[in-house]
């Protein structure tokens, strides 16, 4: 394994361009569930279903932010 000093670099980047990739996901979700509910799209799942997909989205994008707050917090820890 890496020293620290390159792992926490290349773990923001990592998390930063999933963040890009779940976001843009998320999105096309909602706007997927947004009009199944209107009935304006013809779909074989549940409008509930396609609300408990955009959570998962959302969720995840929660989880991304949880590790990049750890991250930011090893970054700013002195180093002995």
């Amino acid at each position: 394994m890496k020293p620290q000093s390159q792992t926490v670099p290349l773990l923001d980047q990592f998390l930063d361009q999933n963040r890009v990739s779940v976001t843009s996901l998320r999105d096309f979700k909602k706007t997927a569930r947004d009009l199944i509910e209107q009935c304006k799209i013809k779909s074989i799942i549940h409008p509930l279903l396609a609300d408990h997909v955009f959570r998962e989205a959302d969720r995840f994008l929660e989880i991304i932010d949880m590790f990049d707050a750890h991250l930011t917090n090893i970054k700013s820890q002195p180093r002995y």
